[in-house]
């Protein structure tokens, strides 16, 4: 959670600073937040829905890190075409749409990596193979 919104927060920053667009804030940020501390917010919380959508399928799935993937396609498919539903401009919605497709791959790629270290795979339990006959008698 803190890498997404440090990316967010950095990505921004660099975004206006360097090529000096003027970003697309989310909407419905609470109070009135510059664009680098409102992608900073808006980070952790793309990166705590990932650590939620992860607890969530970790408790119920029996392959968890698999549907967590597929479910972290649609989130980043959705993140990054969303910003061109607000019609502002094609340079600030095309900066827009690739810093959260930067923040969404930030929140996959370590939920997943910790995914990967943390759950282990269920032991299956093999069926004991039956001793082997005994040897033939000799006379």
């Amino acid at each position: 959670m803190a890498a997404t919104a440090l990316t967010g927060f950095a990505a921004a920053t660099v975004i206006e600073a360097i090529f000096r667009v003027d970003l697309l804030p989310p909407p419905q940020m609470p109070g009135d937040l510059p664009d680098n501390q409102a992608f900073g917010v808006a980070g952790a919380v793309i990166g705590l829905g990932a650590v939620v959508i992860m607890g969530l399928l970790t408790a119920s799935v029996s392959r968890p890190r698999l549907y967590f993937g597929w479910s972290m396609v649609g989130v980043v498919v959705v993140l990054t075409v969303l910003p061109f539903r607000w019609v502002e401009g094609i340079v600030p919605t095309a900066f827009t749409a690739a810093l959260f497709l930067l923040v969404s791959m930030v929140a996959w790629a370590t939920v997943s990596g910790v995914a990967i270290r943390s759950i282990r795979p269920g032991r299956t339990t093999r069926p004991v193979p039956p001793p082997p006959p005994p040897p033939p008698a000799q006379r």
